[in-house]
């Protein structure tokens, strides 16, 4: 795997996991990877979308819905 200035990194390990967001939703998420070089965690929205979420964006404000289910929503902190 390779960071945004072309630096390898090696994925340390794959496995499944869930995230408290900070409005009190839980996103379980699979198959993700832990990468050591990485100072942020980050979340591939290419992978939310191929277990069936829809990602929106709103000026700072996102919302994560599973058919008419909402997941996950909130308002930016920090850096995208």
């Amino acid at each position: 795997m390779y960071l945004g200035n072309d630096e390898s990194c090696n994925i340390v390990v794959k496995g499944n996991m869930t995230v408290s967001l900070s409005n009190g939703s839980i996103l379980k998420l699979k198959d993700v990877k832990h990468i050591t070089k990485l100072k942020r965690n980050l979340i591939s929205f290419g992978q939310l979308v191929d277990v069936g979420m829809k990602t929106t964006f709103d000026g700072d404000l996102y919302k994560i819905t599973k058919g008419a289910m909402i997941t996950a929503h909130g308002k930016k902190e920090g850096t995208f």
